[in-house]
């Protein structure tokens, strides 16, 4: 692929997008669990919770959209949907935002971080963080790792690199 493509593909507005654009909210946080982190309810996203986001095919989660099949048992990658609001929340992966385009504002454990282009934020896991309502230039890639994918092996096999 190249880079026009892939700016193509993460600038182009996906149906769901659309929708929230023109004003229709993502409904479904209220089937997600409330849990109590530090005496307040924050949102529990589990990716296999069968009342909330889940696993669809290639391993993204349903809320946001599909960059590319990057997907294995325990990485994943994603688009964050635009112009809807995540709510705070905690999840027991590791994730990765990059920021491709634009600014994404955060909120995370109640401190303002404001990412702009070409930045990076590592959030860890049960970390409460919310993103506001992104704008139409305002494009981030989420790297989902799971917790296991850190085992003494990995990091391990890290040092042998060096």
């Amino acid at each position: 692929m190249n880079l026009d493509t892939l700016d193509l593909l993460l600038t182009t507005l996906s149906p769901s997008e659309q929708k929230y654009r023109s004003g229709l909210p993502y409904h479904n946080w209220d089937n997600l669990e409330k849990v109590l982190h530090n005496g307040r309810e924050v949102y529990m996203m589990e990716i296999n919770d069968p009342k909330g986001p889940s696993l669809d095919n290639g391993g993204l989660l349903s809320q946001y959209e599909s960059v590319s099949p990057v997907s294995t048992a325990r990485i994943s990658v994603k688009r964050n949907s635009r112009f809807n609001p995540v709510p705070e929340h905690v999840h027991s992966y590791i994730e990765i935002n990059y920021v491709y385009s634009g600014v994404c504002p955060q909120i995370i454990d109640r401190t303002p971080v404001t990412l702009k282009k070409d930045q990076v934020l590592l959030i860890d896991t049960n970390c409460p963080h919310s993103i506001p309502a992104l704008g139409g230039n305002d494009i981030m890639l989420s790297l989902i790792v799971q917790k296991e994918y850190f085992s003494f092996d990995f990091l391990l096999s890290l040092f042998r690199i060096i």
